[in-house]
């Protein structure tokens, strides 16, 4: 092996090859190699684990030896040799065998000559002789014969290509024809053990033994049998024998290789093995001489093998790591560079091998471990292909959801879960969507989400099995909609377990939160009628009685018929309970029987005998069985199982099946008239019974016979019935999009989604149900199966209340993991739509005919109505105008009904269309149909309307018609589609090809009939061309048009880019200097553009308007010439026969003019001819000039683009990869930057003050809550601040720059907790002169920082007499002596007091004991302190400043005293409080206390304040 490898080196030529920046730009053409292949797969993952180990041994021994590179090539070969035989596939044979080749020639350690190692490949690997001989081995024990010689003769010498002559001699002893010449070739090859002959190692034996079998050949033994001698010579050499081989037998060169050895070059070795192969590829036919990867081996090019292994990636990644090993092995220096190439190559091969398994195949696991070996590299390609993996159910995404938070991938984590939260939503999988909502990598956006959506669209059993709430915790805070849920959850539960009581205390909860989504409260509503239907004793606690009258005050129930508003709440108020009442439905039906007489409108008309036989017994058992029950059926809405059998003892239950299990055995036309019979008898049964021959149809034309022989026999008596499931919830009329999937494990499919609208199901056994194959989009991937009830996993949901059809129930079903075994299928793989729509064209005309018979039961009910009932004193009958009626419906009903047999016959014809005329049919019959009930029923005024009359059923029943089987919208979608895709009659005339006669010159001067006939049809030519060129214009223009927007927007673009470099990259020159680069490609770009736009399509555009405007104008204004002419020439022409013979003078003068008007009209004919002729001529050179302008400008435009960008991607390419690149890197440090001061966030958020403050005049700052002095005592969160003394705040929006001054002299404040009246936490009051402040932190600790740092200020400015300079609302407690104070003004509400100038301090003390002087003004007119120093200027009284405090902590909503210090109060004032007297005042104000002897209280605040309060 080493020699060999030492031989061939590692060409330069080969390593081109594996130029990776250009062989491995694109995914390598495997996709749909690994698609639905599961041996492959299976085969891929073996080939992984050989790999994973030979890394291993790698790591650990810093390469391979010899002897374990040949152990591993022989476990890849032992995978792919069982993947072949698995598989039966050509593709892995080959494969097989070319590894092989390849393994023999350079992995496998072995002295023996080539020639034996040929041998040894063709024995062991010759895939063509295996199968040969196995299929013609399995053929001859099941025949116990050769069936075919040709294919025996064949594997006989494929058998002597592959060397196993045992086998040849094997299958010689059992040919047909034994002679002589068979026993001598059997006893020669018995001879030959080639494995001894391997073991060896000896030419001269194989020569030897070649010898003697060509003495045997030259004796003539072989001649009486032309087969045996055609195989002596090809073992000995015969090159007559050999060419025919080739060109005759054999289908590939390499086959012949070993033997062409043995025969003439046994001794070659290595080196002369390329043109040895050459010389022996030549005996082939010229188009088989292709390179192959066969060929590259031999011609010792391994690197060119991988080459041609590229549409096999999992073969060409793990040789190449074996070549680099067995090549590293026998390199020396001078190579190092080229296996640095090989080790490159190899690079690239496993990048690719491992994207291509993660992105195109469900093995993306093995894609990530190839990927991982190549370090950091690898780990970019897992992350950006874990985004691109197709998750197609909850095992796959679980398992890479664990794998990515595993790896760390916190984007990939949250687009998984985010995908597939949305992909359950969208299911209304609640339970799955539920749980991928709670994932911690999720946001609370999703679980509100599926709150909201829940609420809306799941059912109360469908919530009351989310047993996923029973035990989230903590996790219900966090989103108010999931507390809400679970709630509810509990609710429904509760209802579901038959405890309504708890269940109703639980709906009370439910209407007291405040936030619920819209239209949730009308289904709360609902829950709350319903409770009270069932019992209607429940009582509502007279606490919750208001929130519930509230709640039905707020809904508008004027929409419900069945529901009296007022009523309700009339009742809740008397009897504290809700109860309604339910309508009492009453009625008898009056069955009105009119038998089919030979009316124009008889359904018999028509019909064979035959058929009215069968007419006749589907009538007579519509009358009997079915309408006199058909009013209880509806009011019931109970299914007549009893009736259906009994219909099913008449043939009713499969009437166009086979007879072959039970079959009726009749046609469309057939089963139309029995439809249209059963349905006067009660349409909605007649309908049911119609689906049900739709799905014994469609089991008798598709399923497999063990179904049918099950399944029919019993379908056919209805002990079974069947249903058909088409429509989903989001599938109806788009029903190739429908969404329920199917999985094929095992021996099994595993079903999951829903149906709706299905009829019969409940009663129904058997389902047969359109799924899609998962992954498989559109009609293509879907097929049919058959489930049965009570498979696992198959639930039907809750009964529809329906309009109609009330005689069978309709439901969704549910399909949960629902297993069907594989034998279920009916039809083939992706037969399922066309299974579908062959039984829906059948329907159609099914729920016709049901429409024709309600109609037809109509009008005989009408009928008879109108000759009995009287009105204005005649009957009904009588009057012309339901006379027209009548006769109007007649119309519609007859038309109706031959339409429908129409369509029935074209079905039983199986004709071309078929569909569409099903589909009139059904849109024919359904909405006329309709419209003769619904006048029938007009005929009978309000009785009609009683339900114990039956039209307003056969109404009801009939109207559903209209959407059923395909909506009639979808009707006319069908016929309109057939009517524009099929060709017209019309068209297929005037499209003929006109062949245009050449002009004739005689003749255009004779301007015969011939000749005019000639010019009418160029001149038609001419009309059709313009109006085609004209056509042409008009796209041009359209092109042109928006060739302009393109490029205009394109420039746009283009300038945006520049003002986005300009404005927003300013401050970081690497993407300045990157968005200039890319400027300058758009700017290119928009140049190219704009050039292509103005260089093809105006020009093209031009040369067709020049074509019109001359040449086609030219012939029109040369055909008004010749006309003129003409004209003239007829002229002379008369007056030359009118002349009289005996003016000669004036014959020869009208002879001449006639001459001279001829020989004008002959050259105005040829000027014509000449312009047609030239027209045509310029026509071919002008118009393919046009075009071909515009494909010249094109070609043009993409050269010139295609070169830009090339230069363009040379240049700068790799510079804005570095650019990016570098600004990933920077994006990425922000990101570790901003995810690292998370850790700044404090473990007990709102228990500690925010930290310092930037400024550094600020003492203190933080949120509190500031009560606000509004009557409604709101609390507000400001931001507040300890500032210059004062305490400022501003609003939490920060719109408002400027702080509000709360208090602008904290000196004159005094700090204490809230009052006890105050019943939140963390409050404390600043209470200042003039009022008091309530203010409240986010926790108690915070409250007692706040409160220290208030009374720390307060305190300095009381130690350092510090005194503030601005002004001040609020007044002193005692003069101020100050006289560089400025003047201020005091307000209170309700008193405006004006700005006077202080006192100085001797005045102040005259005007404090002038008012002291004044009776009972030495003590506070509240408490009696003495030396009180407050005066209330609105009430004339003196105050202590404590009770001054209190007043202002009040508020002026209980107090009214509104006081100054008696330093700051004018002389007016001063003479009123003298004038009046704390006396007086009680006297006046306080009549009933006593006016002596009052005890003043201690000097604390609550008692203090007590006493004032009793006085106010």
């Amino acid at each position: 092996m080493n020699q060999r490898l030492v031989s061939i080196g590692v060409s330069e030529r080969s390593l081109v090859l594996f130029d990776g920046k250009n062989v491995f730009k694109e995914l390598l053409a495997s996709e749909s190699f690994f698609d639905g292949r599961q041996t492959l797969l299976k085969t891929v993952s073996k080939l992984h684990d050989i790999f994973t180990i030979s890394r291993a041994q790698a790591t650990i021994n810093d390469g391979l030896t010899p002897q374990e590179i040949s152990a591993i090539s022989e476990k890849y070969l032992d995978v792919l040799k069982a993947a072949a035989i698995e598989g039966e596939s050509k593709i892995l044979w080959h494969e097989f065998t070319a590894w092989s080749l390849f393994h023999f020639l350079y992995f496998t350690h072995s002295d023996n000559k080539l020639v034996f190692d040929l041998i040894t490949w063709a024995s062991t690997s010759f895939s063509t002789a295996e199968l040969l001989f196995y299929n013609f081995q399995a053929n001859y024990e099941t025949n116990n014969k050769i069936t075919d010689s040709e294919d025996y003769w064949k594997t006989v010498v494929y058998q002597i290509l592959s060397f196993r002559y045992d086998r040849c001699a094997s299958l010689l002893a059992i040919c047909d024809s034994q002679d002589q010449a068979t026993d001598v070739m059997v006893d020669t090859l018995h001879r030959m053990d080639v494995e001894w002959l391997i073991e060896k190692n000896d030419i001269s034996a194989l020569k030897s033994w070649q010898r003697g079998l060509g003495e045997k050949l030259a004796s003539g033994v072989f001649d009486q049998n032309l087969n045996i001698r055609f195989l002596a010579g090809l073992l000995t050499g015969d090159k007559e024998v050999f060419n025919r081989l080739c060109n005759v037998i054999v289908d590939e060169w390499y086959h012949v290789l070993p033997l062409y050895l043995a025969n003439w070059h046994p001794s070659s070795d290595l080196l002369q093995l390329p043109n040895l192969v050459k010389k022996c590829r030549q005996i082939f036919n010229d188009e088989m001489l292709k390179v192959d990867v066969f060929f590259q081996i031999v011609i010792m090019d391994p690197l060119a093998v991988v080459q041609e292994l590229f549409e096999s990636q999992h073969l060409a990644v793990h040789l190449a790591d074996l070549l680099f090993y067995a090549v590293k092995n026998t390199q020396t220096k001078e190579h190092n560079e080229q296996l640095l190439n090989l080790n490159e190559v190899r690079t690239y091969l496993v990048a690719d091998y491992g994207n291509t398994l993660m992105t195109k195949t469900s093995l993306w696991r093995l894609g990530a471990d190839y990927l991982n070996v190549l370090g950091g590299l690898g780990k970019k390609y897992v992350e950006r292909n874990i985004l691109s993996i197709t998750i197609y159910g909850e095992r796959e995404a679980q398992e890479v959801f664990r794998f990515t938070k595993a790896s760390e991938m916190k984007e990939a984590t949250v687009m998984i879960a985010n995908t597939m939260f949305n992909r359950y939503l969208r299911r209304e999988n609640w339970g799955q969507a539920l749980s991928w909502s709670l994932r911690e990598e999720n946001s609370s956006k999703n679980i509100d989400t599926f709150c909201n959506t829940l609420f809306l669209k799941a059912t109360g059993d469908e919530i009351a099995n989310l047993h996923l709430l029973e035990n989230l915790g903590d996790k219900l805070l966090i989103s108010p909609g999931l507390l809400l849920l679970h709630t509810y959850y509990q609710f429904c539960k509760c209802l579901a377990d038959g405890f309504i009581e708890d269940a109703l205390k639980l709906l009370i909860v439910l209407m007291k939160f405040s936030v619920i989504p819209t239209g949730f409260y009308e289904r709360l509503i609902q829950h709350l009628i319903e409770i009270f239907e069932v019992q209607h004793e429940l009582k509502i606690a007279k606490d919750d009685i208001v929130e519930v009258m509230s709640l039905i005050n707020r809904y508008d129930f004027t929409h419900r018929a069945d529901l009296a508003h007022q009523e309700i709440v009339e009742t809740m108020s008397e009897n504290t309970m809700l109860t309604r009442g339910l309508p009492k439905l009453l009625g008898l039906r009056a069955l009105e029987k009119r038998f089919v007489g030979t009316y124009c409108i008889d359904p018999r008309l028509g019909l064979s005998p035959e058929l009215k036989d069968i007419q006749s017994v589907a009538r007579d058992f519509a009358l009997k069985e079915m309408y006199p029950n058909m009013q209880t059926w509806d009011e019931k809405e109970e299914m007549p199982l009893d009736c259906l059998r009994k219909a099913g003892e008449l043939g009713f239950g499969a009437i166009y099946c086979k007879e072959d299990f039970g079959g009726t055995g009749l046609g469309r036309i057939e089963a139309s008239v029995i439809f249209e019979a059963l349905a006067t008898g009660c349409t909605s049964t007649a309908a049911y019974i119609s689906i049900h021959n739709m799905c014994a149809w469609m089991i008798d034309s598709y399923a497999n016979e063990k179904i049918k022989a099950r399944l029919l026999p019993k379908m056919a008596t209805f002990e079974t019935l069947g249903s058909y499931c088409l429509t989903e919830p989001d599938a109806g009329s788009d029903a190739a999009n429908l969404r329920t999937t199917a999985k094929r494990v095992g021996d099994y499919y595993v079903i999951n989604g829903s149906k709706a609208f299905i009829s019969g199901s409940g009663n129904s056994g058997n389902y047969l149900v359109m799924v899609r194959h998962e992954g498989q989009p559109g009609a293509k991937g879907i097929f049919c199966i058959l489930i049965e009830d009570g498979m696992d996993g198959f639930t039907l949901g809750k009964k529809e209340k329906k309009l109609g059809w009330n005689s069978h129930p309709a439901r969704i079903l549910n399909f949960e993991d629902c297993k069907v075994p594989v034998t279920n299928q009916i039809g083939h793989d992706n037969q399922g739509f066309s299974i579908a729509m062959a039984g829906i064209n059948g329907g159609r005309l099914n729920v016709a005919s049901c429409s024709l018979g309600a109609a037809q039961m109509s009008m005989d009910l009408a009928i008879n109505h109108l000759k009995i009932r009287k009105q204005f004193g005649k009957a009904l009958s009588e009057f012309q105008w339901n006379q027209f009626k009548l006769a109007e419906m007649a119309a519609k009903l007859h038309s109706s009904r031959l339409m429908v047999r129409d369509a029935a016959h074209h079905l039983d014809q199986n004709t071309a269309h078929k569909v569409p005329l099903c589909a009139m049919a059904k849109l024919h019959a359904t909405d006329n149909c309709f419209e003769v009930v619904n006048q029938c029923l007009q005929f009978f005024g309000g009785y009609g309307f009683l339900k114990e009359f039956p039209l307003q059923q056969f109404l009801r029943d009939s109207r559903a018609h209209q959407i059923i089987e395909g909506t009639n919208e979808i009707m006319r979608m069908l016929v309109a589609r057939d009517l524009l895709t099929n060709q017209t009659c019309s068209s297929m005339i005037s499209t003929t090809t006109i062949n245009l006669p050449e002009l004739d010159v005689h003749e255009a001067i004779s301007d015969s009939p011939r000749f005019r006939l000639q010019l009418k049809n160029h001149e038609h030519y001419f009309q059709r061309l313009e109006a085609k060129l004209n056509e042409i214009l008009k796209n041009l223009m359209h092109m042109n048009e928006y060739g302009r927007n393109y490029t205009s927007s394109l420039y746009k673009l283009s300038v945006s880019v520049n003002q986005l470099c300009q404005e927003s990259f300013s401050d970081n020159a690497l993407a300045q200097s990157t968005f200039g680069t890319l400027s300058e490609a758009y700017g290119r770009t928009v140049d190219l553009t704009r050039s292509f736009y103005e260089n093809s399509i105006s020009v093209v555009y031009e040369k067709l308007q020049k074509f019109i405007k001359k040449e086609l104008a030219d012939i029109t204004m040369m055909r008004n010439s010749f006309d003129s002419m003409a004209v003239m020439t007829d002229e002379a022409l008369t007056k030359n026969a009118a002349v009289s013979k005996g003016k000669p003078v004036e014959a020869a003068d009208i002879r001449n003019h006639l001459m001279t008007v001829g020989a004008c009209h002959a050259h105005t004919a040829l000027d014509f001819m000449e312009k047609i002729n030239l027209a045509h001529a310029q026509k071919d050179h002008i118009i393919i000039d046009a075009l071909w302008t515009f494909v010249k400008e094109t070609s043009s435009y993409f050269s010139r683009g295609h070169a830009f960008f090339d230069e363009w991607t040379a240049l700068d390419n790799g510079g804005i990869a570095d650019a990016v690149e570098g600004l990933a890197r920077k994006r990425d440090y922000t990101i570790r930057q901003m995810q690292d001061i998370h850790g700044l966030v404090p473990t007990e958020m709102y228990q500690h003050p925010p930290g310092i403050s930037l400024d550094a005049d600020v003492v203190m700052e933080g949120y509190l809550y500031k009560r606000s002095s509004n009557a409604f005592k709101t609390w507000n969160r400001r931001w507040f601040q300890i500032k210059d003394n004062k305490l400022l705040y501003v609003h939490r929006s920060g719109d408002n720059a400027e702080p509000t001054t709360m208090e602008d002299n904290l000196m004159l404040c005094l700090v204490r907790p809230a009052p006890p009246s105050i019943d939140r936490l963390g409050c404390f009051e600043l209470v200042t002169p003039t009022r008091s402040h309530l203010l409240q932190a986010d926790s108690e600790s915070l409250c007692n920082v706040w409160m220290r740092a208030l009374q720390r200020t307060i305190l300095h400015l009381h130690e350092s007499d510090h005194r503030p300079q601005t002004t001040s609302t609020a007044c002193s407690f005692v003069p101020t002596a100050s006289k560089d104070k400025e003047p201020h003004a005091s307000t209170a509400k309700g008193l405006e007091v004006h700005e006077t100038p202080k006192l100085n301090e001797e005045h102040a003390e005259l005007v404090y004991e002038k008012v002291r002087s004044a009776p009972g003004n030495h003590r506070c007119a509240d408490c009696g302190h003495a030396d009180p120093k407050w005066a209330s200027i609105n009430l004339g009284v003196v105050i202590c400043i404590e009770c001054c405090g209190i007043h202002r902590s009040l508020g002026v909503q209980i107090s009214k005293i509104r006081s100054l210090t008696m330093d700051s109060i004018d002389d007016v004032v001063t003479n009123v409080l003298v004038a009046l007297g704390n006396d007086k005042v009680n006297q006046i104000l306080l009549e009933g206390l006593p006016s002596k002897n009052v005890v003043p209280p201690p000097r604390m605040r609550v008692p203090l304040e007590r006493y004032v309060r009793r006085g106010l």
